[in-house]
């Protein structure tokens, strides 16, 4: 019995072997997973210079209980010339919704309560050729070579600060500020290369690493309205506007993804 199921498994394994060996591919279609960092590193980096407390990594650089739910994700269509290269177009969006809360009870008199958000969409096109190569059983290797262009929508971070007599918990002072920056665009060149599991005929999952020489032009205006109140005085509202921008040639970080392809 223990080799007959031996034997099951093995036959079941040679059928998928010789399954992703003889498929003949005519479109793909992806779904994919992404790494955030190397994405906002230019731009947060960008606004961070003027007042948003944000490092070039995408985190608050104050102290806090950090919480960040931010996406990102790709769906990519794939057009095959024959079962060795294909054609891809790219679509990605990024939600970055990022948090930080402070809170000093146990630590000074008064009481230091700090909250700050920061939120941006960022939007990717990435047209370009991929070929494979290094097909062994249920696993191959493909690179590809990608024009990337880059839309950062507006991004918004807001601070609020609140300071508590700890004895009575009454508030002495409250103040907030919200910032708004211009959006901006990245193009340039991107490579990438990975792998593909086949689970099955049709169906592989794959891991992909890439990066790209970017031009930046990000940043711009940044209207910031601020308002507080030291009690029992009125309560006073501020708007400023200031340039805070970049422009130039970096090479972005890696990125990496994780997919799931359907291939007819």
């Amino acid at each position: 019995m223990k080799n007959l199921v031996l034997s099951s498994m093995l036959l079941l394994f040679s059928t998928v072997c010789i399954s992703q060996a003889d498929l003949q591919r005519k479109w793909g279609l992806a779904f994919s997973l992404n790494s955030i960092q190397s994405q906002i590193e230019v731009p947060i980096a960008a606004t961070g210079g003027a007042g948003m407390a944000i490092d070039a990594n995408g985190n608050f650089t104050d102290s806090g209980d950090k919480t960040d739910n931010s996406l990102s994700c790709s769906i990519v269509p794939k057009y095959f010339l024959n079962n060795d290269v294909c054609l891809r177009f790219e679509f990605g969006i990024t939600n970055l919704n990022m948090k930080n809360h402070y809170d000093s009870r146990q630590t000074s008199n008064p009481r230091n309560i700090h909250d700050e958000s920061f939120q941006e969409k960022i939007y990717r096109y990435l047209p370009g050729i991929q070929w494979f190569f290094f097909k062994k059983k249920v696993v191959e290797s493909f690179c590809s070579l990608n024009l990337c262009y880059i839309k950062y929508g507006s991004s918004i971070y807001n601070s609020y600060n609140e300071y508590r007599d700890q004895t009575t918990d009454t508030v002495q002072y409250w103040g907030n500020s919200n910032e708004k920056m211009q959006s901006g665009v990245a193009g340039g060149l991107c490579v990438s290369t990975g792998c593909n599991f086949y689970l099955k005929k049709h169906i592989s999952f794959g891991v992909e690493i890439s990066s790209a020489m970017l031009y930046y032009k990000t940043g711009g205006q940044i209207n910031d309205v601020r308002s507080g109140q030291v009690i029992p005085n009125p309560i006073i509202t501020v708007s400023d506007t200031y340039t805070d921008s970049f422009k130039g040639l970096r090479l972005s970080k890696l990125m990496s993804s994780f997919n799931v392809s359907l291939w007819l």
